[in-house]
């Protein structure tokens, strides 16, 4: 590879949480929601692309971003959604083991709920 050839790798996190909801989705409405499901990994393959040129140009994540940008309130209210949006996708990660361990083991749903709050 010559010096002024770079060869950029881009890594996208999907989840096992957010393949399982597919999967259900698809087999509850099948090829309905396919549109849906394709914009929102595109959607995240634009996010993490953004945050990606946000790091190399300036040197900072997000959240540094944010705090060197914004005002305090803003950057308490920005707090607040990215907590909303961590317990939702915690309580989808929750729900679905408690569901893989009533298929596997079949415990109820709450059994599997209150297994894993006593494991974490």
């Amino acid at each position: 590879m010559s010096p002024h050839h770079s060869q950029h790798h881009l890594i996208i996190l999907q989840t096992t949480g957010n393949w399982a909801a597919d999967l259900e989705a698809g087999s509850k409405f099948g090829y309905s929601l396919l549109f849906v499901i394709l914009v929102s990994n595109f959607m995240a393959v634009a996010l993490q692309t953004l945050c990606i040129k946000l790091g190399i140009i300036t040197g900072m994540d997000l959240a540094q971003a944010c705090k060197s940008y914004y005002r305090k309130e803003v950057n308490w209210f920005l707090y607040a959604l990215a907590e909303i949006a961590i317990i939702a996708t915690d309580v989808a990660e929750v729900i679905g083991t408690a569901i893989a361990l009533k298929l596997l083991f079949g415990w109820s749903t709450w059994v599997g709920v209150l297994r894993l709050i006593y494991i974490c």
